[in-house]
């Protein structure tokens, strides 16, 4: 795994030129960048671990990974804290003494991180976004899961989230036939839809209050998937696209879930999804799809259309065996990482949109050489 560590957290006066220490997989890279060039926000205290106190102004709301918690008469430290964090905590102190300020001696509270990760700040809403976490859901969001269960006039789908998603009969569209009312003769017919075990992609509708999902299928575009192959990959490193069903030049549909399920299958019109694969070279393509995917994944590589179809066009000579091999799969993700940050490069010069680095980004190796 990468890690990002800061050899000191730097003055004001830093801000222009900071040597930052990336480690890759296997070797060091000590690069230096250019602070304001690249537009990179640095953060004091960007990565946190659970209890590392966030602030103690009362301007902030807590959100999503973070807690309030109430604060000794007189101390600087929750009542709760672990020894090992006293001095961490005892530091971070002095970037709040204008805070402490207005807070009165009794019953004064902080916020504090709940999970490890990255802090985040959108106006006055304080969260903390965690490295690795079960799929929350958000409205509008394309995913793929598959059916667990069939149930009276609903749907249970396993959507890698922490509950199981429902898909109403009612939020359906039936195979050749207009949005209508269901009947119960729809509800008999269930299973002739989506069955156990089926795949399924699907939008998310609402999100409940306890965190459930409730899906629909009422586009064309959604419903169910036939014959292909599904990768699970964390759900961090899909990007959020305008579309995540991609029909890519080789002849394969690559649907990009943000729950992290990836399904890769053949473009319709070229075989009946209902039927086995047409030839030994479509089932090569979309296998090669496949490990193309999942070698990004491991090396950390952001997904989307560009990214695989750059690792599709690096490995295409290699034999798809091959790209099991844990040194072949960094090869290739080295090469298209230098291939995405030379291209995110040339846009931060002059006239370009910004190089969007963050401090707690994850960059691999290749990558970092190229900008070395």
């Amino acid at each position: 795994k990468k890690h990002l560590t800061m050899q000191s957290a730097p003055d004001d006066e830093e801000l222009d030129s900071l040597s930052i220490r990336l480690v890759g997989l296997d070797e060091n890279y000590p690069v230096r960048l250019n602070w304001n060039d690249l537009g990179v926000q640095f953060s004091k205290q960007s990565i946190v671990v659970p209890g590392d106190r966030l602030t103690r102004s009362r301007e902030f709301i807590p959100g999503h990974g973070t807690l309030r918690r109430t604060v000794e008469a007189g101390s600087g430290n929750a009542s709760f804290a672990a020894g090992r964090r006293q001095k961490q905590n005892d530091d971070n102190a002095e970037d709040n003494d204008e805070d402490d300020e207005d807070e009165d001696e009794e019953g004064a509270w902080e916020l504090a991180a709940s999970v490890a990760g990255r802090q985040h700040v959108v106006n006055k809403l304080l969260c903390v976004l965690p490295g690795r976490s079960r799929y929350a859901g958000e409205i509008g969001d394309v995913v793929v899961g598959r059916v667990q269960e069939v149930a009276s006039r609903r749907w249970r789908i396993d959507a890698n989230a922490r509950l199981q998603a429902t898909l109403h009969l009612s939020g359906v569209l039936l195979p050749g036939e207009d949005l209508r009312r269901k009947s119960e003769e729809d509800e008999r017919a269930m299973r002739a839809v989506l069955a156990e075990g089926d795949l399924v992609s699907a939008e998310v509708q609402s999100v409940q209050a306890d965190g459930s999902l409730v899906l629909h299928t009422r586009n064309a575009r959604y419903g169910r998937l036939g014959q292909g192959t599904l990768v699970r990959v964390p759900p961090a490193l899909i990007k959020r696209s305008k579309t995540h069903f991609h029909s890519l030049p080789c002849g394969v549909t690559l649907v990009l879930g943000m729950n992290g399920y990836c399904w890769c299958g053949p473009t319709p019109g070229q075989s009946d999804v209902r039927e086995p694969l047409a030839s030994p070279a479509d089932r090569s393509e979309v296998a090669r799809v496949r490990a193309c995917v999942r070698l990004l994944a491991v090396n950390h590589v952001p997904l989307y259309d560009t990214s695989v179809m750059q690792a599709y066009e690096v490995a295409r000579e290699s034999p798809v065996a091959l790209l099991s091999r844990p040194d072949e799969q960094l090869r290739v993700a080295r090469l298209v990482a230098e291939q995405l940050l030379t291209a995110e490069v040339g846009e931060a010069q002059p006239g370009g949109g910004g190089f969007g680095l963050h401090s707690g980004d994850l960059i691999s190796g290749g990558a970092l050489s190229a900008v070395h």
